[in-house]
């Protein structure tokens, strides 16, 4: 069995604190007592492994009257791997446990990095439109880029009438490319492929 938990960075004793409790651990084979190594050898995670005679000690608190396993990561290293307060994706599973940021902090980072790039090599930044109508909030973002300094292009747009995508490139044919991607759809039927990325994304989400 495998368990997974979303949680945060905490702080105690002003070093950052990762605290793990419950039976959870108790079925992957952190009982109270056992014991384990943390191994940092991998710069996105830290993944802690049972084994006999290690470093670390399962310890233990009572909750309801009932003892439950706990893990308590306590100390300012931790802050070479993770930022205070940063979400964390923790997964349990036969004897060892995988933490790392959760994988929303790395697309954000990976997108600012993106743009940050594309705006340095004075490359226009690809929108994705949703409820697009007839282009009236794309045209104004773009424009409002523009005066920035900023060149943006619709990548997909996405309208559930084609009257409506057929009016914004008649009259806002500077938002779009020979590479745009034009979808007839409601936006709960759209999947677009991964390796299609948007930097931003515009929502003119009707009343």
């Amino acid at each position: 069995m495998t368990a997974i938990i979303v949680t945060k960075v905490g702080t105690n004793k002003n070093a950052p604190r990762i605290w793990l409790e419950g039976r959870k651990l108790e079925r992957e084979g952190f009982r109270t007592g056992e014991t384990y190594n943390v191994d940092g050898s991998k710069g996105d995670r830290l993944t802690l492994v049972k084994v006999t005679g290690g470093k670390r000690n399962v310890s233990s608190k009572k909750r309801n009257g009932a003892a439950l396993p706990v893990i308590d990561l306590n100390a300012q290293k931790l802050a070479e791997w993770f930022d205070e307060d940063e979400k964390l994706r923790v997964t349990i599973r036969k004897g060892r446990i995988v933490i790392r940021k959760h994988y929303l902090k790395a697309a954000a980072q990976e997108r600012l990095e993106r743009i940050r790039k594309k705006i340095a090599e004075k490359r226009k930044l690809a929108v994705h439109s949703l409820f697009h109508g007839g282009g009236v909030l794309d045209r104004a973002i773009h424009s409002g880029m523009a005066r920035a300094g900023v060149g943006t292009y619709v990548q997909v747009a996405v309208e559930i009438e084609r009257k409506y995508l057929d009016l914004s490139l008649e009259r806002n044919p500077h938002l779009f490319d020979d590479e745009s991607v034009l979808i007839e759809s409601p936006v709960q039927d759209i999947c677009l492929d991964r390796a299609v990325e948007a930097d931003f994304c515009v929502m003119g989400i009707p009343c």
